[in-house]
């Protein structure tokens, strides 16, 4: 039975055995013809447990207001991961897991081109036109050229936190049983406070300095870290299973483990 932070660090290093075969069979696997599909699944698995390593030194330390900027973090990429998930499923390619990786590096690459036209023009410097900031993005990737640029710019755009969080509600309502993922979305809202610098989060991290009961909040808070990263792990497994069958194993292991945590 998990009573202590310490309960869930034996229980992840459990958890992290299998993430360590999937390692060694990665230059293998992004070799295959479902290397986008794997590349994605790899990149939130590691992505989502340095953010949770974060969240257990700043327990360790009791920096709270930065457990909060980090939590918020770590649930941005269980919904950006579980929007992926949720649509790759219906494709047995590559096509859908290509697109994505696609449209978010061409999104973030856009987001920069803007933000330095937003720079030059305070200063009174030539700023790029829409159609030169395509050409510059189409030179750099040639990816991006694979196709048009209104399906990207609509796909990109289908990518913002928002419009995922959209889609995320609408699942939930759908099925009702999902009740972590409903209270990530409701969690994920309160805590935005904590990354923009809001009074919520000041008046928040005061009350929690003054809590009787941190120890069972932190415990709470690193608890459903751990069911984020392994959330993530599960349905990568799964995903990867479907054209690597030894990797069933490796889902029903971290399945069992997972109801461990609550």
């Amino acid at each position: 039975m998990i009573k202590t932070i310490e309960d869930l660090r034996v229980l992840d290093d459990e958890i992290f055995k299998d993430f360590n075969k999937l390692v060694n069979h990665l230059p293998f696997l992004l070799k295959s013809d479902f290397k986008n599909t794997v590349e994605i699944c790899s990149m939130f698995m590691y992505s989502s447990d340095c953010l949770k390593r974060g969240i257990f030194d700043c327990v360790k330390s009791n920096d709270t207001y930065s457990i909060n900027v980090l939590y918020r973090s770590i649930n941005e990429h269980f919904f950006r991961f579980k929007y992926f998930y949720f649509n790759n499923s219906s494709f047995k390619d590559d096509s859908y897991a290509f697109l994505f990786k696609t449209s978010l590096d061409f999104s973030e690459k856009m987001a920069i081109e803007k933000a330095i036209n937003s720079a030059k023009q305070m200063k009174n410097e030539g700023i790029k036109t829409p159609k030169e900031i395509w050409d510059s993005l189409v030179s750099s990737n040639k990816d991006f050229g694979k196709f048009t640029k209104e399906d990207t710019s609509e796909f990109s755009k289908s990518l913002s936190i928002k419009n995922i969080i959209r889609y995320l509600e609408k699942k939930v309502s759908a099925s009702e049983t999902d009740t972590f993922l409903q209270d990530r979305i409701i969690e994920y809202s309160l805590l935005s406070s904590y990354v923009h610098g809001g009074i919520y989060a000041h008046i928040d991290s005061v009350a929690f300095g003054v809590a009787k009961d941190k120890a069972e909040q932190y415990l709470n808070i690193y608890g459903s870290t751990l069911q984020i990263t392994t959330s993530i792990k599960i349905f990568s497994y799964l995903t990867i299973s479907q054209f690597m069958p030894e990797f069933e194993e490796m889902y029903n292991n971290s399945l069992l483990l997972m109801r461990k945590i609550k």
